[in-house]
């Protein structure tokens, strides 16, 4: 939900939760020597690939390191927290950093109540933190019986405006607000085909795990 939101992990703030969830003394010292004085420079090639230039060095003064196994754990717990905030309204979804939020309500009025006040609990975690949702990627979407389905729900968040949509994303799936499966199916029949084909092609000369192997290759490029 926030833009590039790995490189603006705070590095104060990411060693204060660390010494929150006990790590202290040499060990948190050895986290604040990994993520802090690091340097990086940009390297601008032309289109030839004759010409080179580059910038100076410069502290990375946020985020965390990349490509490496304890960047997406760190961030992980710098986002732990987020959860807490908004217990009591909503059920948060956090998976890296894609955070869904799910409100229940017996009527459109104490639905709507209830999004304006998580919404609201959300960007205040995420301004105390440093970060800052990403309006762009931020949708709504609601589950309900036929005949309210019309019934259109908005929210504004710092003057911008949540519409609502017909159909999500939510880790991997497509969903609908009738809980219909076709959006699903169209996207992933083009990725079972070509298992289908790479099984079929390799068939005779591939043993059973090796088939299984292909086929999972295909199915998630």
């Amino acid at each position: 939900m926030c833009h590039s939101v790995v490189y603006c992990v705070n590095h104060e703030i990411l060693l204060a939760k660390l010494r929150h969830y006990g790590i202290r003394g040499v060990s948190l010292n050895w986290f604040k020597i990994y993520i802090t004085n690091r340097k990086q420079k940009v390297k601008i090639t032309t289109q030839n690939l004759k010409h080179k230039s580059f910038c100076r060095w410069e502290t990375i003064k946020n985020g965390v390191p990349q490509g490496l196994i304890l960047g997406p754990l760190l961030f992980v717990i710098y986002v732990n927290d987020l959860p807490c905030s908004i217990n009591k309204l909503a059920s948060p979804v956090v998976y890296v950093d894609d955070t869904n939020v799910l409100v229940s309500a017996k009527n459109l009025k104490d639905l709507q109540t209830k999004i304006d006040s998580t919404l609201h609990r959300i960007s205040e975690w995420f301004l105390f933190n440093g970060l800052t949702l990403n309006m762009e990627k931020t949708n709504m979407i609601k589950f309900c019986t036929n005949h309210l389905l019309n019934n259109q729900q908005q929210c504004l968040n710092d003057n911008y405006l949540i519409n609502e949509v017909t159909n999500i994303r939510f880790l991997g799936l497509e969903l609908d607000n009738n809980m219909n499966w076709k959006n699903h199916v169209v996207k992933i029949l083009p990725k079972l085909s070509r298992a289908c084909y790479a099984v079929r092609a390799m068939y005779c000369f591939s043993s059973l795990n090796m088939l299984k192997m292909i086929c999972s290759f295909t199915s998630i490029r």
